[in-house]
């Protein structure tokens, strides 16, 4: 998967996939935080508009690093469309922390990423039975 920067009236940066389907935005946000998020589409949207992950940060030199992580990672994703967003969380930096910069892993967002990790394996069994 490819990411071409693109305009978006919401996000100070934005990059959308080639096919459309996944996006990255970069989002400033109040008291100087800014919140990447990676998106995905639902049927019929314009663009990607649902949130797969975010990473909250107040310190900006870790935003571009983190974004070209992200698109690293998923260069080697391909989805059909982007309601199948848990290929591409599998992929992801983990989020682990409230706040990148954060030093310990947040007990918190660990199971939160477990149980989403868990939903996306039931995902998968229900898309094999359905012959997906």
């Amino acid at each position: 998967m490819k990411f071409l920067e693109k305009d978006n009236e919401w996000y100070f940066r934005y990059w959308e996939s080639e096919d459309g389907e996944i996006g990255i935005a970069v989002e400033k946000m109040l008291f100087n935080r800014v919140r990447i998020q990676v998106l995905h589409k639902d049927m019929g949207s314009e663009y990607p508009q649902w949130v797969i992950e975010e990473y909250p940060t107040y310190k900006l030199e870790l935003v571009y690093t983190l974004v070209f992580e992200i698109m690293k990672s998923l260069e080697a994703v391909e989805v059909e469309s982007g309601r199948e967003w848990w290929k591409v969380f599998e992929v992801l930096p983990p989020r682990v922390k409230k706040y990148l910069e954060d030093d310990h892993e947040d007990d918190d967002y660990v199971k939160r990423r477990n149980g989403i990790l868990e939903d996306i394996e039931r995902i998968k069994i229900k898309n094999q039975s359905n012959g997906k």
